[in-house]
């Protein structure tokens, strides 16, 4: 970023239709901030019935920043 500081991006989308439900820029990967995110997208957009991932270790490891 501008100020030098990395950024985790944290992006929901609709699997089928692409569409981007939130994308954020997180300041690391703890999950308190990632809960923030699928809650608010949660909330606007409705539980869903399955959750996928791209297997990166950023967000899915036990070594969360």
């Amino acid at each position: 970023m501008g100020n030098n500081n990395y950024c985790y991006a944290l992006t929901v989308s609709d699997f089928a239709s692409r569409f981007i439900l939130s994308c954020e820029a997180l300041s690391s990967t703890k999950a308190s901030l990632c809960f923030v995110v699928f809650k608010e997208a949660f909330k606007e957009y409705g539980i869903p019935c399955a959750i996928r991932s791209d297997n990166l270790a950023s967000f899915a490891s036990g070594n969360s920043l």
